[in-house]
């Protein structure tokens, strides 16, 4: 809920006032502070007004589509991009977003036809690069490659040059430019030395990342990026480039470590950056802090607009066991930062406190962050009602989260576990099926089985304990009676439930 895990673009991007667009612009800009704040309802409302006052509006219509696709309502979104291309029949951005939309629905052939008209409409980077994906995904990878050639080497209009910027870096290391995507990559952050730009080119990293998992073409890519990471050993981007690849693609843990240790070797001085760019990674192979605690600390110094590395040097802190001292750190942190971070980095504190068993000051920490817009406390809310028993407020909350982030794998499965515990079953096993079908995660498949046992599925119930980690299993066997096992391993593992 805090910090979703890093995927490939999963909404429309967002569509940006332009200069040129003669709409109601303070009730757009309205609309998008709304949207950045969750709030849905005001922000369809004003973009409906927006619409209203001015239907010659590209920008309205579009901004609504893009609404729409974050709540993924997506055929309300089809439609409404579906009536900003019959608008604008000269625009390509309508049939783009179609077809992203499209694409993302699994149906290729339209995706295919949509991305080509809007080609044929006008010269669009976002297209080349989208069409590419529907190619690979159409297994033509020849074909694919042509576009993301065409996306890498061209020259476009924008209406968002750091959004553009960071499709450039994608096309290019999918085309195998790694000099011209790491020099367009460098030159974003050099411009932009903020958490937004280390986020955006997380995207771009694991989008390269999932098209470069499988054979042949896609294969091609990794071993040509390791070619390029022979010749320049110095080079920290590579390296970063690779573990996002080698994890995507679940390497062992042997090579992934060794991946990590070359990137804190090389990402020193200038590049210090690239650190926060893989710290969920480095977290995940380094659970003791051991190989990455120095290199946090000495990047978190040069690059203090960074605060989510120094949230992440803190919470090093917290699992090696000295709380008070992360506690201190993030309490320092909130008092320098403002805005949307400092709202982030309360609930952040806030989960601390929760992982510790402090419920009532994990609440008064997302309740501070929700004042002030923090993102993801809402679920967090939830959880730690979850743990204090307070089931059907905790409904509400989580209820609340999963409209705004229907697929938050946490989210779900901290609902499915509060309506287990209050023997509503069948609802209690949709939201963990849906949440273990994101995230196959023990804590999911605990309390399916729990719910399988109580049911007497004995069958299922031997499904699900033997789809397990093997680490889990060898708890369990400790235990004679099986469902208790689960129960306390469940109840033991209040604060491991991260993979």
């Amino acid at each position: 809920m805090r910090r979703p895990r890093p995927r490939a673009r999963n909404r429309p991007q967002l569509t940006r006032r332009s200069r040129s667009d003669a709409g109601p612009q303070n009730a757009l800009t309205r609309a998008w502070e709304a949207c950045r704040a969750y709030r849905y309802a005001e922000a369809e409302a004003l973009f409906k007004g927006a619409i209203r006052s001015n239907p010659q509006s590209i920008e309205a219509h579009l901004g609504l589509g893009d609404l729409y696709g974050y709540q993924e309502r997506t055929v309300a979104a089809l439609r409404c991009y579906g009536r900003a291309r019959r608008l604008f029949p000269r625009d390509p951005r309508p049939a783009v977003k179609l077809g992203e939309l499209r694409f993302k629905r699994g149906e290729l052939s339209r995706a295919s036809a949509a991305l080509s008209a809007a080609l044929a409409t006008g010269p669009s980077l976002r297209a080349h690069l989208l069409l590419g994906h529907v190619l690979q995904a159409q297994g033509k990878s020849r074909l694919a490659d042509a576009q993301y050639r065409a996306a890498a080497a061209g020259s476009f209009p924008a209406d968002n040059y750091h959004l553009a910027q960071l499709d450039k870096v994608e096309a290019n290391l999918l085309a195998r430019r790694f000099p011209q995507a790491f020099g367009l990559a460098d030159g974003l952050y050099a411009a932009d030395p903020t958490q937004n730009c280390i986020d955006g080119l997380k995207r771009s990293l694991v989008c390269w990342s999932q098209r470069s998992d499988g054979r042949g073409v896609q294969a091609g890519r990794v071993a040509a990026l390791e070619a390029f990471a022979r010749k320049h050993p110095r080079d920290p981007w590579p390296w970063a480039a690779l573990l996002y690849a080698a994890m995507r693609a679940g390497r062992p843990r042997k090579e992934t470590r060794r991946l990590a240790s070359r990137l804190v070797k090389t990402a020193t001085g200038p590049h210090g950056w690239l650190l926060s760019l893989c710290s969920d990674f480095l977290r995940c192979l380094a659970p003791d802090g051991g190989l990455v605690a120095s290199g946090f600390e000495r990047e978190s110094q040069a690059a203090p607009a960074l605060w989510k590395m120094r949230a992440s040097q803190a919470e090093q802190l917290f699992r090696r066991g000295d709380a008070p001292s992360a506690l201190r750190a993030f309490s320092k942190m909130i008092q320098e930062l403002t805005g949307q971070a400092k709202a982030d980095a309360i609930a952040w504190r806030g989960e601390l406190h929760l992982w510790r068993g402090n419920y009532a000051k994990a609440l008064a920490d997302f309740d501070a962050g929700l004042a002030l817009g923090a993102r993801y406390a809402r679920g967090w809310r939830g959880a730690a009602l979850v743990c204090q028993g307070r089931l059907k407020e905790a409904l509400r909350d989580l209820d609340q989260s999963l409209a705004a982030s229907p697929n938050d794998p946490e989210t779900l499965t901290w609902r499915g576990e509060a309506l287990r515990i209050l023997g509503r079953l069948p609802q209690a096993l949709r939201s963990l099926t849906a949440a273990a079908a994101i995230d196959d995660s023990y804590w999911a498949r605990i309390n399916i089985a729990l719910i399988r046992h109580r049911e007497g599925a004995e069958p299922e119930f031997r499904n699900e304990i033997s789809r397990l980690p093997e680490e889990i299993r060898a708890r369990l066997s400790r235990h004679k009676n099986t469902a208790r096992g689960l129960q306390k391993i469940l109840d033991a593992g209040r604060g491991l439930r991260r993979k």
